[in-house]
């Protein structure tokens, strides 16, 4: 549900849910299943022709198993190479596809800006294929919301997404308009419910920290953010966390960011940020994250999903993710 972890309904409930095991675990695996990313070799002409005197500091930012530099880990070098930034994203992606069903019951607690609170609990069923990601979430507590149900669909390119009323009785299909707004009062936007996909971002430049990777990336067809940075996690590849980025925001500085200097234009500040949590393992090969909180920093509130149970091996069967699946609920 979450905005990019392939986040079925919470891609951010799945995207940023699904992680596996470190690159040196992958040399054990079948030939189909074990390719590392395709992050470009640092030895290659073109950066002998672009950098000739940093050969060695690019090769062990491209391989993250050579990195011995402690000025690396410290002060990381900003490398403006979308190729290599995108084959650790597609990394993400490929481990996150090899879970093909999913089903999840999870609690919910929305804060506002004056500390007040709102529980919900709901069930969701997912499903993965190769070109496809179909997900229903169902809200079962309290009574007012009860019954209330969100599809996700994605075939290929094309991504539908309906919710279900038993108040009123009726489906309402989100519309483009609607993709930025709040999803059950919650700080998650129908957006940030769609799962991650590599080919809708644009990837600008790549660091590369002591434990993990940050990608800035800019999201052509998105109305509600001009780029996103994510921090993925180097030995997992699991999806830390995402900062959401708004040209026309006015959102506080976060202290732990990077400041312009004096005189110098104001960078823009994130106007959200997800965080994910608590990672366990599902598998022998995956973990997950058991908790993620979304903070709206512009309004000082936020939402916190928990997960109380995952379970991967679930029947999940194909009518749920229909207007029957929809209507009938639990």
């Amino acid at each position: 549900m979450v905005a990019y972890f392939k986040l079925p309904v919470f891609t951010l409930l799945t995207i940023i849910f699904f992680s596996a095991l470190p690159l040196s675990a992958l040399e054990s695996l079948p030939a189909s299943t074990s390719q590392k990313p395709s992050i470009p070799n640092t030895k290659a002409s073109h950066f002998q022709e672009i950098l000739p005197k940093d050969i060695a500091r690019l090769e062990e930012m491209a391989d993250p198993e050579l990195i011995t530099d402690p000025e690396l880990i410290t002060d990381p070098e900003r490398v403006t190479d979308p190729e290599a930034a995108r084959a650790i994203f597609e990394e993400l992606e490929r481990r996150q596809n090899s879970i093909t069903r999913e089903k999840a019951r999870m609690n919910m607690v929305i804060t506002d800006t004056r500390g007040r609170t709102r529980n919900r609990s709901m069930v969701m069923w997912s499903s993965f294929g190769e070109q496809t990601e179909r997900s229903l979430t169902v809200f079962d507590d309290p009574a007012n919301v009860r019954g209330t149900a969100f599809l996700s669909l994605r075939v290929d390119e094309i991504r539908t997404q309906k919710l279900y009323l038993p108040a009123v009785g009726r489906i309402q299909t989100i519309t483009s308009a609607e993709r930025g707004d709040r999803f059950m009062g919650s700080d998650f936007t129908y957006e940030d419910l769609g799962d991650q996909n590599a080919d809708e971002y644009e990837f600008l430049w790549l660091e590369t920290h002591d434990d993990h990777y940050r990608i800035h990336a800019s999201k052509p067809d998105s109305d509600q953010y001009t780029s996103l940075e994510f921090m993925i996690d180097r030995e997992t590849y699991a999806l830390r966390e995402i900062f959401y980025f708004d040209e026309q925001s006015d959102a506080p500085a976060d202290p732990k960011r990077d400041q312009p200097e004096k005189n110098q234009p104001v960078k823009p500040q994130p106007v959200k940020h997800l965080k994910a949590e608590d990672f366990r393992p599902i598998t022998d090969i995956y973990v997950a994250p058991f908790r993620m909180t979304m903070v709206d920093l512009r309004e000082n509130r936020n939402t916190m999903i928990t997960w109380t149970e995952r379970d991967t091996e679930a029947e999940v069967p194909d009518w749920r993710f229909t207007d029957r699946g929809l209507r009938r609920g639990l």
